[in-house]
């Protein structure tokens, strides 16, 4: 029972912990992201824009990187040229467009490069000239695939049920052991 609830609150420990690294590397990426674009946005270079885009969701657990422009409209969208220009009118990316610094929030969103819809953990940073108070020239929004983090857990999880299952083993065979050296004695 002890070693089991000791399971319990590793795994669900684990859990957090995995969760908090993922929106602190989701919230890094997005400010660095927005720092960089930050030039292209004022020249309104959307080609160098879109190819910052494109490099950018090369990285393996990246599901999705957007940036808008000061309207609200796609200036750079990794792996979807196509959008480039439209206005995204999704409820989260409302909620990116308004926020006035980093915000971090979960989401269901299909992958970019056509795998199946999965959570994501997404910061959405505005773009500043002038400072943190500046005027707003866009949104970088940067969606990082949890599915590694549900591998990661899954592991972990095998791994906590085994070890409960072979401390229990140990234990009765330990109280096995220990009740026939007391009663062979007294046989």
């Amino acid at each position: 029972l002890v070693v089991g609830l000791l399971a319990v609150l590793g795994e669900a420990w684990m859990a957090r912990i995995l969760n908090r690294q993922s929106e602190l590397r989701a919230r890094s990426l997005a400010i660095s992201l927005s720092a960089v674009a930050r030039p292209y946005l004022l020249t309104y270079d959307y080609l160098t824009l879109q190819r910052m885009a494109d490099a950018t969701i090369q990285e393996p657990d990246l599901a999705y990187v957007v940036i808008l422009d000061k309207e609200g409209k796609v200036a750079g969208y990794g792996g979807h040229r196509d959008r480039q220009g439209i206005e995204l009118t999704s409820l989260a990316n409302v909620r990116a467009i308004q926020s006035e610094s980093p915000r971090t929030q979960r989401l269901t969103f299909p992958s970019a490069r056509g795998k199946k819809e999965g959570p994501v953990t997404e910061c959405s940073a505005p773009v500043r000239v002038g400072g943190p108070q500046g005027e707003r020239w866009g949104t970088v929004r940067v969606g990082l695939s949890l599915e590694p983090v549900r591998r990661e857990m899954m592991v972990a999880r095998i791994s906590l049920i085994l070890a409960v299952i072979c401390g229990m083993f140990a234990a009765v065979f330990a109280s096995h052991a220990l009740a026939r050296r007391i009663t062979l004695p007294l046989a």
